[in-house]
């Protein structure tokens, strides 16, 4: 894919733009005013696998609670103890051994907090170069810039999906940022850069494997290639240095989590909520999803090939509704389409997964009508709104009126996005 001159922008520094920077500024320096010297879970399973790693204790990187989610390693317990955070909730560590083992010399060098403080300025930079890759990837048609900073500053402020990523200091917002600079290179013309960066992302976590079926549709075999290549690389390299035994606890750590259902308010997946369908429709013995936090152990065999395979219809039916569009939209297009399919039908959806398609959010008026486009930005912002979760969690009893609330929204914007319809100054029917 070549990106043609007139799709090549660049902001100029007029007082628009310079009040738009300042904006996201803001927004990020109000995050990190949230987060400084606090506790960062998700990320606090990092930095206890680098430092397991770094004091030789490797076998300890994997330990989970029974059921996997809900509670903290209970071998971690006296580790924890020692750093005087013992009454904090630390999640399971389900992410490559490599990454531990290039942790271990800062995680054995400095305290957790000190940690999370320098991840969390990291990650607030990223956050806010995001926003800008995005940007660059809506193309010629997008909102001018500094419509889209102030846009994207209210959303990143509101959203209850950066409050959890950044609260959480996620590795998410790594991933993120690494998946959008692939785009955004691959529409400058530098494929081969694309698929490796995008194959660095995929090491990381693995959803951002799922991109490259983008490379694919393409037909753009250099960066396939670079894609693919990379991750062999990543993966030799991990296996070399490390050995095959974390990688085996790496993967059954995995398969764990891909075989557990979770009815909880912030897993934005349909999977869980299939047996509940099937107990609706008699298929299945009753189910109790009245509570909090549920983990669902009926119908999982069936519940999982049916959200294959209307995932698997819903990728088709998006190919099929990109194939035809300019060069100059369908990328973002595909890109949001894709990435929601693949949050929403994977065996887990957590809320800040979705940070991808709240970042493109914005771009929705460079191929929909322009009412239509912002009126949807509205109505996502509002129904994804920090302020929305917490008054709907007042009234409902119970995480499935939730969930079944945010997937039905998740699944309004795929739609959405791939609706028929006319820009104004448009050249293509959807």
């Amino acid at each position: 894919m070549v990106l043609d001159q007139t799709m090549v922008r660049q902001g100029r520094a007029d007082p628009k733009t310079l009040a738009g920077v300042l904006t996201v500024v803001a927004v990020c320096a109000i995050g990190l005013m949230e987060v400084w010297n606090t506790f960062m879970a998700d990320l606090s399973a990092v930095y206890m696998a680098g430092y397991f790693y770094g004091i030789g204790k490797p076998e300890l990187i994997y330990d989970a609670p029974p059921g996997f989610f809900g509670s903290s390693p209970p071998t971690w317990a006296p580790y924890m103890e020692d750093f005087g955070l013992g009454d904090q909730f630390v999640t399971p560590y389900v992410y490559p051994p490599l990454w531990a083992a290039m942790i271990s010399p800062i995680a054995t060098s400095v305290s957790p907090q000190a940690f999370f403080n320098g991840v969390a300025v990291l990650q607030a930079t990223l956050g806010a170069l995001s926003i800008w890759l995005a940007w660059r990837i809506a193309g010629p048609r997008a909102p001018a810039l500094w419509i889209w900073l102030m846009m994207s500053a209210g959303l990143l402020l509101t959203s209850l999906i950066s409050t959890f990523a950044f609260l959480l200091m996620q590795p998410q917002i790594l991933v993120t940022f690494l998946t959008l600079l692939a785009f955004e290179r691959y529409l400058a013309g530098r494929a081969g850069l694309a698929g490796s960066i995008l194959g660095l992302a995929a090491m990381l976590k693995l959803a951002p494997a799922g991109f490259a079926l983008i490379f694919l549709l393409d037909r753009n075999w250099r960066a396939l290639g670079a894609f693919a290549a990379t991750c062999a690389v990543i993966g030799g390299l991990g296996l070399f240095l490390i050995g095959p035994e974390l990688h085996l606890a790496f993967r059954a750590a995995v398969d764990v989590v891909q075989n557990t259902l979770f009815l909880s308010s912030t897993n934005y997946s349909v999977t869980p909520l299939l047996p509940v369908l099937g107990d609706w429709l008699g298929l299945l013995p009753p189910l109790d999803v009245s509570g909090y936090n549920v983990r669902i152990r009926s119908g999982m065999e069936g519940a999982r090939l049916a959200s294959k395979a209307v995932f698997a219809l819903l990728v088709l039916w998006m190919v099929l509704r990109t194939q035809r569009m300019p060069e100059a939209v369908r990328l973002p297009v595909r890109l949001m389409s894709l990435s929601l399919l693949l949050n929403l039908f994977g065996p887990l959806g957590w809320i800040h997964y979705y940070l991808l398609p709240l970042l493109l959010l914005p771009s929705l008026p460079a191929f929909l009508p322009p009412a239509r486009a912002y009126a949807v930005i509205g109505i996502f912002g509002l129904l994804t709104s920090n302020w929305l979760f917490w008054r709907l969690r007042e009234v409902w009893n119970g995480d499935l009126a939730s969930v079944s609330f945010s997937v039905a929204v998740m699944l309004c914007l795929f739609f959405a996005i791939l609706t028929p319809g006319r820009r104004s100054d448009g050249d293509w029917q959807g």
